[in-house]
């Protein structure tokens, strides 16, 4: 998870992992308007791209709608 990644760090103190961008590919939707909110906040202020990949006539991506 992004939360515990600074909490893993190495001998030298540098967090054991990098979130750089994420993508995802035609994955149904997760999560509410909170959740988008806060995912969205986290990652603008880490400086984090999102990309989310899907085919427009596949309709597992669109739900819930």
């Amino acid at each position: 998870m992004l939360k515990n990644c600074e909490e893993w760090k190495a001998k030298d103190g540098k967090p054991l992992c990098r979130l750089d961008d994420v993508y995802t590919f035609c994955s149904p939707r997760v999560g509410n308007e909170a959740f988008t909110e806060i995912l969205n906040s986290v990652f603008k202020s880490k400086n984090i791209a999102f990309w989310r990949v899907v085919n427009g006539y596949d309709i597992v991506p669109m739900i819930p709608l």
